[in-house]
């Protein structure tokens, strides 16, 4: 894709590219030139001989788009639209291999205690092995670890009391030679007739075998553990062309399309097998954008993502209507391993993982909970995201533009003058929601909205849908930078140390405050001496209500009763003296006061003053 001609007040933009659905080639290839001899864009089609030496009858059929506007050439993805959005929106997703079982789901016990509600979790393929042995077309799981008895035990435990989504690894594209289905007539053949290789161990299964066995295998699966998602490895990390099958013995032989028709089919299958949306490895995933759920949100070239200039586009206006996909895929994948992006501490603070999470926002994608930055950081990028995506995902898009320094431009403009490359990205969707996302690696960004001043450092965003979220990354009005996420699901609040006093909430470390549905509220704050203030506004209780907290342990066990401080703005919730506290059941009373009287703090608690602030109440 390239401008062909035109000038920064009238661009033209050219799209040339080839029906991947109709085609009979082999592969395609890219051979993009822009010199003095012209300008070269798309590259081809090969088409290669069978093992018979014949080469299938050429049909292809392209698509030349020429527009002054960017967004007009962008291919269209002619796919169904996934059908589960309200489990991808709402749920932040992560990958979990299992080890020890037990481990695994103490592990998941601490998360759901901190808040982390909302989890879409797939195994990987250690569940199906102890060593080196088959990963692939399996039934029953790894014996070392357990068996069939310990994988189902744990899966009642992530679904049925923990209520996290939770399905298993597969894959129909690895096949070794000591499955128990093995049979060299099942492998696919390369153009010289040798067997595929694949992933180490493995050679590359028939695609249109592979399908007949997914069918087989995942209905089974289901059968004994009742999932409700699965992971299908590798299947959207390939071109459609990557493992075409040249075996003349077999139908549609020598031509991508039977691969991409199957893989297409098999993914469909696992989702219908586990009544639930199925997800995959990412790299080539726009080509099934809508028949996959969602991916690694991988950039291409891998691990180099976070230096590409982000042109948000194509992902927000093509992909992002057909699924969800999750995070930049995961810190190596868009880092890769030649940056420091795991070596700085504290983990919540790590500069690269504050660009892992903008980025995640800038593109649409979902929260996807990586190891890299240590648990603090997957709490809180649990919390900076699971609100805010469920607000845009799958949600149309309605604008797209580009800060210069100056002025906000659309995409055409933006892209005659580069000011794409400065990394400042301004995204509204069609229910209202404004984002405003600094990607720059040195330059701040300020911007206004409704009479505040909120200063983007890089890595910072803002967003906004007007009576609904407030969620941003920011120094508000000169004040120091902070993470606020404000909505009626619930308030987080990273104050990185400093005092920070918002309209709803205050704390000097990290605190959340969910609603519990039964007239109470869980106040998530273990860190140090850390009171945490909530405002009577979005608690919705009466100004003269008094309230008690209990501070509860990791197990929900209660340890005692906490300080409360009252005031008429707002209830501040004082750190508990008992070992193993996590969180605090704040609930009101049944008291209410006739007067206040605040000695030595302001009605609207301050942190750093709520170590010596007393309210004596009149009844």
């Amino acid at each position: 894709m390239v401008a062909a001609s035109g000038t920064p007040e009238a661009p033209l933009f050219l799209m040339a590219n080839t029906d991947w659905y109709r085609s009979n080639a082999s592969e395609l290839f890219g051979a993009a030139t822009n010199d003095e001899n012209g300008v070269a864009i798309n590259g081809g089609a090969r088409y290669l001989p069978k093992t018979d030496g014949r080469r299938n009858d050429v049909y292809e059929r392209l698509f030349l788009t020429l527009s002054p506007r960017f967004d007009e050439v962008l291919p269209v993805i002619d796919n169904p639209t996934s059908p589960y959005k309200q489990v991808t929106g709402s749920g932040v997703w992560l990958a979990h291999g299992a080890t020890n079982r037990e481990h695994d789901a103490a592990y998941f016990r601490e998360a759901k205690a901190h808040g982390l509600d909302k989890l879409i979790i797939t195994d990987h393929e250690t569940m199906w092995r102890d060593n080196g042995e088959s990963f692939t077309f399996r039934t029953r799981t790894a014996p070392g670890r357990g068996g069939d008895a310990s994988a189902e035990r744990y899966t009642r435990i992530l679904r049925d009391e923990l209520g996290y989504v939770y399905g298993p690894y597969n894959n129909y594209t690895d096949f070794a030679p000591v499955n128990e289905f093995w049979n060299t007539d099942n492998v696919s053949r390369g153009s010289d007739g040798q067997l595929q290789h694949a992933w180490m161990r493995c050679y590359a299964p028939k695609p249109v075998w592979a399908v007949g066995m997914c069918e087989k295998i995942a209905p089974e699966i289901q059968r004994k553990f009742n999932y409700s998602t699965a992971y299908c490895d590798v299947h959207t990390a390939l071109a459609p062309w990557h493992r075409t099958d040249y075996d003349a013995r077999t139908p549609g032989a020598g031509m991508f399309k039977t691969q991409f028709n199957a893989f297409a089919r098999l993914l469909w299958n696992e989702s219908t097998a586990h009544h639930g949306p199925v997800f995959s490895e990412g790299n080539y995933h726009w080509f099934y954008a809508g028949i996959v759920d969602g991916d690694y949100a991988t950039m291409l070239p891998y691990g180099e993502g976070w230096k590409q200039d982000p042109i948000v586009d194509f992902d927000l206006l093509k992909m992002h209507p057909k699924m969800t996909d999750f995070g930049m895929g995961f810190g190596q994948m868009y880092y890769g391993m030649t940056t420091d992006f795991w070596n700085k501490e504290p983990g919540r603070l790590n500069p690269w993982f504050e660009r892992f999470t903008a980025s995640t926002i800038a593109f649409g994608h979902i929260g996807f909970l990586t190891y890299e930055w240590g648990f603090d950081a997957t709490v809180k990028g649990y919390y900076m995201v699971q609100a805010l995506q469920k607000r845009y995902a799958m949600v149309p898009v309605q604008r797209i533009a580009y800060f210069d320094g100056n002025e906000l431009l659309d995409t055409s403009a933006a892209l005659m003058r580069d000011a794409q490359k400065r990394g400042q990205v301004h995204v509204e969707y069609e229910n209202g929601l404004q984002v405003w996302v600094n990607l720059n690696l040195e330059l701040g960004w300020n911007v206004e909205l409704d009479g505040k001043r909120y200063a983007l450092p890089p890595s910072g965003f803002l967003a906004s849908k007007p009576d609904d979220i407030l969620a941003y990354s920011a120094a508000v009005d000169g004040g120091p930078r902070h993470e606020l996420v404000d909505c009626a699901d619930y308030l987080y609040l990273d104050g990185r140390g400093e005092i920070v006093r918002t309209a709803d909430i205050a704390a000097t470390e990290t605190a959340a405050v969910k609603p519990l549905g039964d007239g109470a509220w869980e106040v998530i704050s273990a860190t140090g001496d850390n009171p945490v203030t909530v405002s009577r506004a979005w608690l919705g209780t009466s100004p003269r209500a008094l309230f008690k907290a209990t501070a509860l342990n990791l197990a929900g066990e209660a340890l005692g009763e906490a300080e409360t401080r009252p005031g008429a703005a707002g209830v501040t919730v004082m750190p508990a003296p008992f070992e193993g506290v996590v969180k605090y059941r704040l609930e009101t009373n049944g008291e209410q006061v006739d007067a206040w009287t605040i000695e030595s703090a302001p009605d609207h608690l301050l942190p750093g003053e709520m170590a010596y602030a007393k309210v004596r109440v009149a009844r």
